[in-house]
């Protein structure tokens, strides 16, 4: 999670202050965050900033934004109307699995998708051994295409 914000020394951001790990590493942006307006290092990952209170009121910001390090208070407030959808009057009282539907949830209703993990393509040999072999399918009896293969 975020550091504390220091001021720069480097050549480039002489008198202005950073702030390391503001951002997770390959990190997309989902349009109008936090991460789309603030002036990042080369690396993705670190925030810039003029002065020390912009930069302190951005790591608060992204607090809110992931969840991370915040207050059994402010929990409360940012899940309140999932809290009590489960049945449950704060977020201390909630076991594992109604914390994750919970989290879920507001995922959900603030549009935040999560991206498909595994293979978009597949090697050429793959594909060549696809075309000689075709191997049978057991769902379709129908040899493999190429998106069944990868699904």
């Amino acid at each position: 999670m975020a550091q504390a914000p220091f001021l720069s020394t480097r050549k480039d951001f002489k008198g202005k202050y950073i702030v390391k790990d503001l951002f997770a590493k390959n990190y997309k942006s989902t349009g109008d965050d936090l991460f789309s307006r603030t002036l990042t290092s080369n690396n993705g990952r670190d925030g810039i900033f003029d002065t020390r209170k912009e930069a302190l009121e951005a790591i608060e910001e992204r607090k809110l934004e992931t969840g991370r390090g915040l207050s059994s208070k402010e929990i409360n407030k940012k899940y309140s109307k999932y809290i009590k959808a489960e049945g449950f009057n704060k977020w201390e009282e909630t076991d594992d699995a109604a914390k994750k539907r919970i989290k879920q949830a507001y995922r959900y209703d603030k549009g935040l998708r999560y991206q498909k993990v595994g293979r978009r393509k597949i090697n050429p040999k793959t594909v060549n051994l696809l075309e000689k072999k075709k191997p049978i399918n057991r769902m379709t009896g129908l040899p493999y295409t190429q998106e069944e293969f990868v699904n």
